[in-house]
């Protein structure tokens, strides 16, 4: 209910502080602490004292804005939010899929704004101001210049701040030594930004920055190659085995921290680190250009032929079925800090025969990259039906035939998709052929956000709309949808739906009662979810209990208005998964049919039969 409150101006207010709490498996607390937030606090009135004028901060973000809208003007939407995420880390207005597709390709780190990006921009001053006659040290100087103002341009994130003055103390250090000692100027670049920020401590980014500069600097120290005295084909092959040999070292600093901290990696990523940091320097020096000579030049059009040509390139690697796989296994963690270890032990050590070093340590890498990839293949062919029960959230991942379903009614929230994800990864699952929605929510645009920007989605199944409201969510996912390259499929209710080899029909759904019912059928084999109320609800509740051989009683819907006791099923009920309280199976009926109850509340796996994968 107040005013409109404009950058610089001096409130009163009142408000309650609350920690931050984790929503779903997402950690907000490690999250907002890294960047210096230790509560939020919720406003409940407040009163403008004094209209102020906005800070430095803020008017660098309307300038940074500004940029990006005379990128737009000069090519187009796509171009200019590419450049702007390439230039200062402006990623608004990237596609879903674009961001996916670098993801999946282990290349995320050209659109996080890091000592590439000013590395680029720096060599590329560097050049301009030779070709001036400028003299070496003016150089040094124009260069730790454009780095400070490059940092207060793009709002002085970590990564850069850590890595402009890592630049200038290695100037500072030339000038005075006439040589450069990179890890000295990353040691101490690293206890400044730190010091400065002690919250940056916590902040993984960082950690990988530093690791990752740090394997660079020590492969740089190791190669020192001069490709002058090669030319063309023979030149481009050392550079492109240089480049390769490079990223393995980067990879291998910062492999420990980021296999236990992330649960996916690329297998690609040294082969489209090369490639796309080539087009990423050609695509900066062109927008550079474009801006300043776009109105009387047409470079906007070639900045979006080359645009279109980098999201189709990286939409090619990214749909390599092993692209992306999964590090969530015991002997792939092992490896991976077998290879951390072989790096620190080549960083400090004096090692004579180095190149054999390099070549077993590059040859560890590749095994874990093999290791992981065989792991993942073989998760995603495990035939078997896995459940999650928690307070308003149920979801169900089924495997089958080698193509992976998520089953998912709840509320929908983006604690869901947290939930969902996590369930994901735990199965090593990092893509899905199937996302099915059991039922309309309005907060489904949140679940699906936060699951399709980690998990790449083939098709999205969703009910059959039956009201408005229903048409509205529908058209909202459809838009979300398309910007995945994930296909919208519409079930009907009571019509069988095939999927990997299993047929869901929906032999129940109302969206007044919430109430649903779900059965997958496969080898022959019936597998049900009920949501709370149906019991109570369906009048032929006991019947699709005597046709299923595993049944699952959720906690979404309408509660029970008493205690549900299952007393009689069909003689193939073998498993019942009590994710409700409120449902309850009657003892005698247990000893009689052999039926296994599993825990409510907990993760529950069943084995479906093997069936040999089909081609696909």
């Amino acid at each position: 209910d107040c005013e409109e409150l404009n950058p610089g101006c001096y409130i009163s207010f009142t408000a309650e502080i609350e920690n931050f709490e984790s929503d779903g498996d997402f950690d907000f607390r490690q999250y907002y602490s890294s960047r210096g937030y230790t509560a939020t606090a919720d406003i409940s009135y407040a009163d403008i004292l004094e209209r102020g004028q906005a800070g430095l901060k803020y008017k660098l973000k309307l300038f940074r804005e500004k940029i990006y809208e005379r990128a737009i003007f000069l090519s187009n939407e796509d171009a200019g939010g590419m450049f702007a995420a390439l230039l200062l880390g402006e990623k608004d207005m990237l596609s879903g899929q674009v961001e996916l597709d670098f993801l999946r390709t282990g290349i995320t780190h050209i659109l996080v704004l890091s000592g590439a990006h000013l590395t680029i921009l720096m060599g590329g001053l560097d050049k301009l101001l030779s070709l001036l006659r400028l003299d070496k040290k003016w150089r040094i100087l124009f260069g730790c210049l454009f780095s400070l103002m490059f940092m207060a341009l793009t709002g002085f994130p970590l990564t850069i701040c850590r890595a402009g003055t890592m630049l200038i103390l290695s100037s500072i250090l030339y000038i005075i030594t006439g040589s450069k000692d990179g890890i000295t100027s990353l040691f101490f670049a690293s206890i400044l930004v730190i010091a400065i920020q002690p919250y940056a401590a916590l902040d993984i980014g960082l950690w990988l920055s530093i690791l990752a500069t740090f394997g660079i600097t020590v492969a740089g120290n190791f190669f020192n190659m001069k490709y002058s005295e090669n030319k063309g084909l023979k030149r481009f092959a050392k550079a492109a085995l240089s480049s390769a040999l490079f990223s393995v070292f980067a990879i291998s600093s910062t492999m420990v921290i980021s296999t236990l901290v992330f649960d996916t990696t690329s297998t690609l990523s040294v082969i489209t680190t090369f490639i796309f940091s080539i087009l990423t320097e050609i695509y900066l020096y062109l927008g550079i250009v474009m801006m300043a000579f776009g109105k009387v030049l047409p470079i906007g059009n070639l900045l979006v032929l080359m645009n279109g040509f980098i999201r189709k390139f990286i939409a090619l690697f990214s749909n390599i079925d092993f692209a992306c796989v999964s590090t969530n296994f015991d002997i792939v963690k092992i490896c991976a800090f077998c290879v951390t270890v072989l790096f620190i032990l080549f960083a400090v050590l004096k090692i004579e025969r180095k190149k054999l070093f390099v070549s077993i340590m590059a040859s560890c890498y590749l095994c874990t990259m093999i290791l992981a990839v065989s792991l993942t293949n073989s998760a995603k062919n495990q035939n078997s039906y896995i459940t999650l029960s928690d307070k308003n959230s149920d979801s169900i991942l089924i495997k089958t035939e080698g193509e992976t379903i998520l089953f998912s009614a709840a509320l929908h929230r983006k604690s869901d998709g947290y939930r969902n994800r996590s369930l994901l990864y735990d199965e090593n699952i990092v893509s899905l052929d199937y996302y099915l929605i059991g039922n309309y929510s309005s907060y489904i645009f949140d679940e699906l956000s936060v699951v399709l920007k980690s998990i790449a989605v083939e098709r999205i199944l969703l009910p059959m709309p039956t009201n408005a409201d229903e048409e509205c969510i529908a058209e909202d996912i459809r838009a979300l949808s398309s910007d995945y390259r994930a296909r919208i499929i519409f079930y009907e209710d009571d019509s069988p739906t095939v999927m990997g080899g299993c047929s869901m029909l929906v032999p129940l759904r109302d969206s007044e009662e919430k109430a649903v019912f779900f059965t997958f059928k496969e080898s022959g084999k019936i597998f049900a979810y009920a949501s709370e109320g149906v019991l109570e609800y369906a009048y032929y509740s006991d019947e699709l209990l005597y046709v299923s051989n595993t049944i699952y009683f959720g906690n979404w819907g309408n509660s029970y208005s008493e205690m549900q006791i299952v007393s009689e099923c069909g003689d193939g009920l073998k498993n019942i998964i009590l994710g409700n309280t409120k449902v309850s199976v009657d003892a005698e009926l247990v000893d009689s049919y052999s039926i296994k109850l599993l825990d409510s509340g907990k993760k529950s796996v069943i084995k479906l039969s093997k069936k040999t994968s089909r081609k696909r």
